[in-house]
């Protein structure tokens, strides 16, 4: 028994041997052995080794200076990388005979070797990036959607979030945002665009045609949508490819760029997952835009929140006005509904806020003694107008209306709007500084001679009858107008009946054929689109419409170069001061204000803007 286990151990240990002479890569050679004998075998199987590796790796260093350095460095890295190998594994069997052979094993590590190159990036660190701008809305927001809600503040607001195809430049001149080129066919019936690469909504989806388009139909098939002039020419809008799309009308149409760039920076491209599934009159609940700024929250009745949409990708060219490159600076910009006015403004004194929309007209000669806050008058203001009742002679005859006009001295009632920073005397109908703006006609502007006067009324059809002329006390922009003219109207031999009354009462009264004589109002200046529709209403209650003048609009619609559009916006401008259908006085103008501290608001586009803006204290 001793003898037959000692025997066993010996097989055992031979067999041990030849194994330990397999692994270390020993001699092939054949042995055969009929015996019971615990032997090893190799079983093949795959593990994991460390592999080195040589990557690119990219590093970001921050130096402040004002260019990128790009270095180029070659340096290896390692890397542990998995790969299959062999491994020995022992395993206890019984044969009766088996054959036992040595194979060479060999052990291999594979090493990989990449050649990569590092490249350290200077990122140009910009003191203007950062901050938390808090603004003053002028009024309450009703919504983000301003699609489906009108209003200027809703539309501003909005138009940080979502972008626009086009924006204004400086002197209110359409310019392309998101879209990168366009073209118009020869006919005038049909235009193409396209728009830029590389941008993206805020949830990652990239900007395509079909977002444009499904924004656009929400628009025009909206009930509530403004863009008649559009829409009543239009056959259809249709993506080309994935970044181009046609608008195709039925008649020549030239107004299309200017109607789709706004002083209120609208209207929006919205993702083409919601405007498609969404009526225009429906509002949006998900306000997902391609803006440079983010929606972070709104809080109805109390603020927006907004945060700089780091993946936005400006435009190439330097900013102007509301186009160019948007650059977003602050952090977080945050919009405020604060009901009473004066509130606002002490918010502002006191540092609590930075920004005020359209602050109180009675708290400028204060405010802008304050040496920490900068006043922004809007450039194109509001237009007080003299109204002279085309139904209701003797004022349907031009030669009394240019009587009325001949005599008034508009420096005297334009004076009547405060401190001269905030009215100027200005007879270009379309606008002073605008892209309309031009001298023809002006001889007949501002003329205030009275002897003028009174040979004009002479020669008209004035019969002695009293002229009722309208004074509206409770409106402190309207007043104004009738009641410093009032005496220079009876000196060229009107019969005046000066009526003192209130607004409510002015404006049923205007509906009336021969409810009034003359009244005053006002309008904004400045409407890129003014020359499409002026004096063409025979509805309004001023008839101040005639045959040329809309003789004239039909031809600015038709229009497709700019020149053709100037050169019609100047003859109207000629002929309104040969029929003088109302008397365009001069421009008022409302007021932002801020802190000093913020920077690079371009306070000649009129709405706030808080791209290319930033705080530095």
């Amino acid at each position: 028994m001793r003898q037959k286990r000692f025997m066993f151990l010996a097989a055992s240990l031979m067999a041990a041997v030849v194994a330990g002479a397999v692994a270390c890569g020993g001699e092939t050679k054949t042995v055969e052995v009929i015996k019971e004998v615990t032997v090893e075998k190799i079983i093949r199987e795959e593990v994991p080794v460390e592999v080195i590796k040589e990557v690119t790796v990219e590093k970001i260093v921050e130096r402040p200076v004002e260019r990128v350095v790009t270095q180029v460095v070659e340096k290896p890295v390692e890397v542990i990388k998995e790969v299959p190998v062999e491994r020995i594994v022992t395993e206890r069997v019984e044969v009766v005979k088996e054959v036992i052979k040595e194979v060479p094993v060999e052990r291999v590590v594979i090493r990989t070797i990449e050649k990569t190159v590092p490249v350290e990036v200077e990122k140009i660190i910009d003191g203007r990036f950062g901050g938390h701008l808090k603004v003053v809305a002028e009024a309450s927001i009703a919504s983000l959607d301003s699609i489906s809600t009108s209003g200027g503040v809703n539309q501003t607001i909005a138009g940080h979030i979502y972008d626009q195809l086009f924006n204004l430049g400086e002197g209110f001149v359409p310019l392309p945002q998101m879209v990168s080129a366009w073209t118009v066919s020869d006919d005038g019936k049909s235009y193409t665009m396209t728009l830029r690469d590389g941008m993206t909504f805020h949830d990652g989806a990239a900007v395509t045609s079909a977002d444009a388009v499904a924004s656009l139909n929400r628009l025009l098939n909206s009930p509530r949508g403004s863009l008649k002039q559009v829409t009543d020419r239009l056959t259809s809008v249709e993506v080309v490819d994935g970044m181009s799309f046609k608008w195709t009308f039925h008649t020549p149409y030239g107004l299309l760029v200017e109607n789709l760039a706004t002083m209120n920076l609208w209207p929006p491209v919205q993702p083409g997952r919601l405007a498609s599934v969404t009526p225009g009159n429906e509002v949006l609940t998900d306000f997902t835009g391609s803006g440079p700024f983010k929606l972070v929250k709104w809080d109805p009745g109390a603020s927006v929140r907004m945060e700089r949409f780091e993946q936005y990708v400006p435009r190439a060219e330097r900013a102007d006005g509301h186009a160019g490159g948007k650059k977003a600076f602050v952090d977080i910009l945050d919009w405020l509904e604060v009901a009473d006015t004066g509130t606002r403004v002490v918010l502002l004194e006191a540092g609590q806020v930075d920004f005020v929309q359209t602050a109180p007209q009675d708290d400028f000669n204060r405010l802008k003694e304050n040496r920490d806050l900068q006043i922004y008058p809007h450039p194109l203001g509001r237009t007080p107008l003299l109204i002279m009742n085309g139904h209701n002679p003797p004022f349907d005859d031009p030669l009394a209306r240019r009587a009325v006009a001949a005599a008034l001295d508009t420096e005297e009632i334009m004076a009547a709007y405060g401190p001269p920073e905030l009215w100027r005397t200005c007879g270009v109908i379309w606008g002073c500084d605008t892209r309309y703006h031009t001298t023809a006609g002006l001889e007949n502007y501002n003329q205030k001679d009275i002897e003028l006067g009174k040979s004009l009324l002479a020669q008209s059809s004035y019969d002695g009858r009293v002229i009722d002329v309208m004074v509206p006390v409770d409106q402190s922009t309207i007043a104004p107008i009738t009641q410093i003219a009032a005496p220079r109207l009876k000196a060229i031999g009107l019969n005046t009946n000066v009526i003192i009354t209130d607004w409510a009462t002015v404006a049923q009264r205007r509906n009336l054929d021969d409810g009034y004589h003359i009244m005053g109002t006002w309008g904004t200046s400045g409407q890129p689109l003014g020359p499409a529709g002026a004096f063409t209403n025979p509805g309004h209650y001023c008839k101040c419409d005639s045959d040329g003048q809309r003789a004239l609009s039909d031809e600015f619609i038709l229009a497709t170069t700019p020149e053709e559009k100037f050169r019609i916006a100047e003859e109207k401008q000629i002929l309104y001061y040969q029929e003088m259908p109302w008397y365009y006085l001069g421009e008022f103008f409302s007021y932002h204000v801020s802190s000093k501290r913020l920077r690079g608001y371009p306070g000649s586009m009129g709405e706030p803007a808080f791209w290319n803006v930033w705080i530095e204290d």
